[in-house]
């Protein structure tokens, strides 16, 4: 494994946000992270990334305790994917994937030709070489989540954690990001996603955590976790779970409208 967490409880001094979270991840999973908005989800990933102690249990990344590891270890182990956002200076795409190289760069913080040679193989890993020379500040949501995907691989971490990565991208954009994070997986990355769809999860998850009223109420594989009734405790709506089998088995959901006033 991967990465082991057990009994995790995060949060402040006076305030436990998140308690009694166990789950083990190995290369090439996928960790669904499910809930409603304000459950403490953003605690825990600055938990992982090391930015918060933990308040409780422990966290280990090859065997070796987080709390143990210095910034530049835990870079080398666990990139961040942020959701798509506008920069307020206009940056070259390459120069914004570089940026990732940063825990490689040494006291000088100046990118090597090995640097910016690591940022081009991720860019087209991610088939966006086209956008190289592109101002960061023109590309359209979708493009730009791709080049913050391409900034984590250039990181080498072995980890990725990706916050909403479809998140305000149009239909089209969230399944070139989602076909994304199936190649990370095929290429046995460990990777940690929140996200507020079940179809994504069911699509891409290995395995699911779900979180409502700042506990983890539910674990285990999404076939198994994500049920109507699920659905219906945590976002009060009723869904109808729907199964297609054309070669490749998968299940959706197709909600319940409420269109009566009384």
């Amino acid at each position: 494994m991967i990465l082991v967490v057990e009994n995790l409880a995060c949060g402040y001094k006076r305030r436990t946000v998140i308690e009694n979270v166990s789950f083990q991840l190995s290369k090439g999973e996928v960790l669904c992270l499910f809930g409603p908005n304000g459950v403490g989800k953003t605690t825990f990933f600055k938990t992982l990334l090391g930015f918060l102690k933990s308040l409780n249990g422990t966290i280990l990344i090859n065997n070796q305790s987080l709390n143990q590891m210095n910034r530049e270890t835990i870079a080398k182990n666990i990139a961040y994917v942020p959701q798509a956002h506008q920069m307020a200076f206009a940056f070259k795409v390459i120069d914004v994937v570089v940026l990732g190289r940063l825990v490689y760069m040494g006291k000088q913080r100046r990118p090597s030709r090995e640097d910016y040679k690591k940022a081009r193989e991720a860019l087209n890993k991610l088939q966006i070489m086209h956008l190289e020379e592109k101002l960061y500040t023109e590309l359209s949501g979708g493009e730009r989540q791709m080049v913050l995907i391409a900034r984590a691989l250039t990181q080498e971490a072995p980890i990725l954690i990706m916050d909403e990565p479809t998140s305000n991208l149009d239909y089209g954009n969230q399944i070139k990001v989602m076909e994304q994070i199936q190649r990370l997986r095929q290429q046995k990355f460990a990777v940690i996603m929140t996200t507020h769809s079940p179809e994504q999860v069911l699509l891409c998850g290995d395995q699911v955590i779900v979180f409502y009223g700042g506990k983890l109420i539910r674990t285990g594989a999404p076939k198994d976790i994500m049920t109507p009734q699920l659905i219906k405790d945590i976002y009060n709506v009723e869904v109808s779970k729907i199964k297609k089998g054309d070669g490749n088995f998968y299940e959706s959901y197709i909600p319940a409208l409420q269109t009566s006033l009384s």
